[in-house]
């Protein structure tokens, strides 16, 4: 197959995954998506994956066009009403998703790319500040300025495993700012 084809199944796969409902459960707060609201956890799930710099309005016109055969997207949707139900899906989703197209993308790839018998895979880490929060702080660290302790703020480090040859991203993690880079690597 193509990496156009692969890309394509890619998208189908996850069309297919998503729209169960026995595997969105495992993914949501207890407490949350019980009732019948106007966006479902399934609303919610597709936003980021249709969200551009381009208006609202144009994103929810591409999430219709695109998922208008197994749900409706609500025509009166307010940017606060879908970053406030999105913190309460579980994150794990998403990698599960990203799984997925790692798995079908190598399971589809008829010739693996070698350089001289060996696969080349290359590992690069970025920090970046975060948003602060309790649960940010919990989990990333707290961090002080140096000319003012009372200051606080957040960071991680990304680390991602790029297949050189074969032009896609394997395995990415965010950790703890301190983390060294080799230490992220090692995990991958």
């Amino acid at each position: 197959m193509t990496k156009n084809e692969i890309s394509s199944l890619i998208i189908q796969t996850i069309k297919d995954y998503l729209p169960t409902p026995s595997r969105l459960d495992l993914f949501k707060a207890s407490n949350h998506y019980v009732r019948n609201r106007l966006l479902s956890m399934l609303h919610i799930i597709m936003y980021p994956f249709f969200s551009s710099k381009a208006s609202m309005a144009t994103n929810l016109t591409n999430i219709r066009r695109e998922f208008c055969s197994f749900t409706t997207f609500p025509k009166k949707i307010s940017k606060q009403a879908i970053s406030y139900a999105r913190q309460w899906i579980n994150p794990i989703l998403f990698k599960e998703l990203f799984n997925i197209s790692v798995d079908t993308f190598y399971n589809n790839l008829t010739i693996r790319k070698l350089w001289h018998g060996f696969h080349i895979y290359a590992i690069d880490g970025s920090r970046f500040e975060l948003p602060n929060s309790k649960k940010n702080f919990d989990e990333f660290g707290e961090l002080f300025n140096s000319h003012n302790p009372d200051v606080k703020f957040t960071q991680a480090l990304a680390s991602l495993a790029y297949d050189v040859l074969d032009d896609y991203i394997v395995h990415a993690t965010i950790n703890r700012y301190l983390s060294s880079e080799r230490d992220a690597a090692m995990l991958q």
